[in-house]
């Protein structure tokens, strides 16, 4: 590939048509804020169709000039499938840059999904090649900054079909592969496409966007495969002055998708374009693809996926059926999940039986699952195997008279979650201290009984028990203390505590670089 900057002035060959050196301009495909795009065809040394984007006469002022030479370098050192091949570049005699990149004949990914009735699910699947792509470009150190279904072309071929991402030219930098000069965008200007623009490019007084406004952007793509419509009424945003629309980019919260598909002008037709019952479309959102899209969606970007490829992961469990790490941070979904899954041996009993038994099930699950050693392994199942009988004989018997109830105890099919919780806490002192794993397993799950029920101060008291337990037989560095940590940290924000919060959480980066190592995504 040339990148260098050759001069070749416009020219006309004997046909009359307009030529820039070798290449011959067929027809005007696209037109950007700063660019023109071709249709056009190259002459030697081989001969082939491409794309050719050269900036628009007027508009080569220095600012200009910089981004579309970001845009050249940025595809120039990207080399994905699913991303537009860059094959020449160069500048035009009176110095407007040009480049030459692969003819991408598809269409916008919305249009395409709608135009093949593709379901839910093929829709995700599309999406998450563009993940891939969107991954690539932040590995190589580029955000795209202006991700939207026009910029994401889906091409066929050999019966299959394929996304393509196109225009990079508001993209940024992330390191220093890039000049630094070229990469400055200037407070004040927001840039972007309003329906897709992430918070923090409406925000005119900053300027470090980061990955994560390709998460949002990406959140919005998926919202409107799965509605057909934006986050933000698109509508609404026409008739909105400049300022207005930016502040409401920042500040106002979509619908969840699931509600947006209920309305009833439209859903019979978005439920038809995704062959899908328009009664049943609402239910198939409701949940998983709820949370995946509202993360991706959240204002504060802390509270988004960390990465692209963080939501490539919810969207690809959402297709295996596993639970989506987007769920809200309860065991009663995760078993819920995990149930629906193991329906052949797991009965249906009680919801008050199924919710404490979820968290037996799910807890053992996690705690085998986070012990990466095998030698730990019967350990950890036998830990398990002792909080599984803890419960189904000191709560569950209290309240189930299909379980054997503990001596003396009568089933009580009134009894509260409260009540059943307190009890069991009572019961704990002095019961497992030649089983220290066992004790903490139990004041865990509790804990998080007690949290999911919005009792942070009970909650506190086992999950600091907890901690210190774990603590005592593993010392500091172990995945299960790491993430009592987490969980106690959390219980503090809850309270307010804020000083222990920050306290604790402080300790938790240099945990990861000893047992992850500092690459690691989560470090």
């Amino acid at each position: 590939m040339d990148t260098g900057a050759t001069t070749i002035g416009f020219d006309f060959d004997d046909t009359n048509s307009k030529t820039i050196g070798p290449y011959r301009l067929v027809r005007q495909i696209g037109e950007g804020g700063m660019g023109v795009v071709y249709h056009a065809q190259q002459l030697e040394p081989i001969r082939r169709d491409v794309a050719l984007k050269v900036i628009k006469p007027g508009m080569d002022t220095k600012q200009v000039i910089a981004r579309f030479e970001n845009e050249r370098q940025a595809l120039a050192v990207m080399d994905h499938p699913n991303i537009a091949h860059v094959f020449d570049a160069g500048a035009t005699s009176n110095g407007r840059p040009y480049f030459v990149m692969e003819l991408v004949d598809g269409i916008p990914i919305t249009e395409y999904c709608d135009s093949k009735r593709l379901s839910i699910t093929e829709r995700i699947e599309l999406l998450i090649s563009v993940c891939e792509a969107i991954h690539h470009a932040h590995q190589k150190g580029i955000i795209h900054r202006d991700i939207k279904p026009s910029n994401i072309l889906i091409v066929e071929y050999e019966e299959k079909r394929a996304p393509k991402v196109i225009d990079f030219g508001i993209a940024k930098a992330l390191g220093q592969q890039l000049d630094a000069a070229t990469m400055m965008t200037n407070i004040g200007v927001a840039m972007g496409t309003p329906d897709y623009m992430s918070p923090e490019q409406a925000d005119l007084t900053r300027h470090d966007v980061d990955t994560r406004s390709d998460v949002y952007s990406l959140g919005a793509v998926l919202y409107e495969l799965l509605t057909g419509t934006t986050p933000l009424k698109r509508q609404s945003l026409q008739n909105t002055g400049y300022v207005d629309v930016l502040e409401r980019i920042r500040t106002e919260e979509p619908e969840r998708p699931s509600t947006r598909s209920r309305l009833p002008q439209s859903s019979a037709e978005i439920a038809s374009l995704r062959r899908c019952d328009p009664a049943k479309l609402p239910k198939v959102l409701q949940g998983d693809l709820d949370w995946i899209a509202m993360k991706a969606l959240e204002k504060d970007r802390a509270r988004r996926y960390e990465s692209v490829n963080g939501l490539k992961r919810d969207l690809e469990r959402y297709l295996r059926g596993d639970a989506v790490e987007a769920g809200p941070p309860s065991r009663t979904y995760r078993l819920s999940k995990f149930v629906r899954r193991h329906r052949a041996w797991l009965a249906a009993g009680a919801t008050f039986v199924a919710l404490l038994v979820s968290a037996v099930v799910v807890s053992s699950w996690l705690a085998i699952r986070a012990s990466r050693a095998e030698q730990f392994a019967l350990t950890e199942s036998a830990t398990a195997k002792a909080v599984n009988e803890f419960l189904r004989h000191d709560v569950l018997a209290q309240a189930s008279a299909n379980v054997q109830a503990a001596p003396g105890a009568k089933p009580d099919p009134e009894l509260t979650v409260r009540t059943a919780l307190d009890r069991a806490a009572s019961r704990i002192a002095g019961k497992f201290d030649a089983q220290p794993m066992v004790e903490a397993s139990i004041r865990q799950t509790i804990s998080n009984a007690y949290r999911d029920l919005g009792l942070y101060s009970e909650a506190q008291q086992h999950s600091e028990r907890a901690l210190e337990l774990l603590r005592r037989v593993h010392g500091q560095t172990h995945p299960l203390v790491l993430t009592a940590m987490k969980e106690l940290t959390e219980l503090y924000t809850l309270r307010g505590q804020y000083p222990e919060a920050e306290r604790l959480y402080s300790q938790v980066p240099e945990l990861h670089r000893k047992l992850q190592g500092a690459e690691h995504p989560e470090t």
